[in-house]
C-alpha cells in the first residue's frame, strides 16, 4: 500500500540563505519538493507563513482526492471559511472532522451511521473525555449545516462536562525543578521565565520574538501584532 505523503517544510534550521520548500509524496509515493513563492520573503515569519499555506494546499488535495461528494462540500466549505478563524480554531474544527471522515468513509450517511459514531465509537472505542465529545458534536453539527444535514445530529445530545480543577506544582516541587534547570536546561530556564512571569504564548508569539522586541530601557517586552493572539501589538510590562 502506497502511504499518503506528508508535508514537511524544509527550513535549512531557519536560515534565510537557504532554499525553503515543503517535501511530500505524490499519489504514486514519489517524493516531491515545492517551493511557492516562500523564497520571495525575506523573514522567517514571513516564509514559514508561506510554506504553511502550502502545506494546507497539499493537505487538502490529499483530503479530496478519496473523499465522497457529501465529504467533499464540507472540505470546501471548510476551506473557504479558514481565513475567518485563528489558526489553533482552524486545526481543531480540521482534525475532529478528519477524524469522523475517516470513520465514516465506505458507510452511508445516515442518522444511524452517525448516532453509532458517537454513542459506540467515540464513548466505548476512543473513550473521549465528556467536554471533547461535545467539541465533536459542535464541529460536525456546523460542518453538516453547511450541507443542510444536520437533522443526522437531532438525536446527539451534549453531555454534561465535569470540570477537573487545576492542579499546581508544590512549592517542594518548584524548587526542586527550578534547581534542575538553571543547572542542566539555562536556555529551556530562561524561555519558561517568559511564559510564567510574561504570560508570553510559547508556540506562537515567544518563538518569534527578536532581541529588539525586549526594551530593557523600559523594563518591557514588545509583542508584534502579527504574533499576537488578538492581532494587535502589546507590550509585556
Amino acid at each position: 500500500m502506497i502511504k499518503k505523503f506528508l508535508p514537511r517544510i524544509f527550513t535549512g534550521k531557519k536560515s534565510l540563505s537557504a532554499r525553503w520548500f515543503v517535501h511530500y509524496k505524490d499519489e504514486n509515493g514519489h517524493k516531491r519538493r515545492k517551493y511557492g513563492n516562500i523564497n520571495s520573503f525575506n523573514t522567517i515569519e514571513e516564509r514559514m507563513l508561506a510554506a504553511q499555506k502550502i502545506v494546507s494546499e497539499l493537505n487538502y488535495l490529499d483530503a479530496i482526492s478519496s473523499a465522497s461528494k457529501l465529504e467533499k462540500k464540507i472540505l470546501n466549505q471548510l476551506r473557504l471559511r479558514e481565513a475567518t478563524w485563528r489558526k489553533k480554531t482552524y486545526q481543531c474544527k480540521r482534525s475532529k472532522l478528519k477524524i469522523f471522515f475517516d470513520w465514516i468513509r465506505g458507510k452511508e450517511w445516515t442518522k444511524e451511521v452517525v448516532n453509532e459514531f458517537f454513542f459506540d465509537y467515540l464513548t466505548n472505542d476512543r473513550r473521549v473525555k465528556e467536554s471533547t465529545y461535545n467539541d465533536y458534536i459542535r464541529h460536525i453539527k456546523n460542518a453538516l449545516t453547511w450541507c443542510k444535514k444536520e437533522g443526522l445530529m437531532e438525536d446527539i445530545k451534549k453531555r454534561k462536562a465535569v470540570c477537573i480543577p487545576a492542579q499546581y506544582f508544590t512549592e517542594s516541587q518548584r524548587t526542586f525543578l527550578i534547581g534542575v534547570l538553571k543547572k542542566e536546561k539555562p536556555d529551556l530556564w530562561f524561555a519558561v521565565q517568559f511564559v510564567y512571569y510574561c504570560f508570553i504564548r510559547p508556540r506562537s508569539e515567544l518563538t518569534f520574538l527578536k532581541v529588539g522586541d525586549i526594551i530593557l530601557e523600559d523594563k518591557r517586552i514588545l509583542i508584534p501584532a502579527k504574533v499576537a493572539k488578538n492581532g494587535k501589538q502589546e507590550y509585556v510590562a
